[in-house]
């Protein structure tokens, strides 16, 4: 039982610190317009990547083979960025 409580909890904070995006309206004032060209941006815009099926089963296969050496089951769970999930994997013998 401790260890489906530490497993959802786990997942829990995973996906809470995705972000995300919020449902609700803001107050806060406009958003400022892109600089204009005596000024420099204060950061770099991230590039919008995506998971690739080939990334998610890597980090599935990571996961298992850690799971393997301790000699533990476990229950896996990928998410993107913004918190979808994009699999979810259960071991043989891990608590459900």
């Amino acid at each position: 039982m401790k260890r489906k409580t530490s497993c959802v909890a786990i997942a829990a904070l995973v996906l809470a610190s995705c972000g995300g995006g919020g449902g609700g309206t803001s107050t806060a004032g406009p958003t400022p317009g892109p600089p204009t060209p005596g000024q420099t941006a204060l950061y770099t815009v991230p590039a919008q990547e995506s998971l690739t099926q080939a990334d998610v089963q890597r980090i599935i296969a990571q996961g298992v083979a850690e799971a393997q050496a301790r000699g533990l089951p476990g229950n896996f769970v990928v998410v993107d960025r913004v918190g979808n999930v994009l699999v979810v994997f259960s071991m043989i013998g891990a608590n459900q």
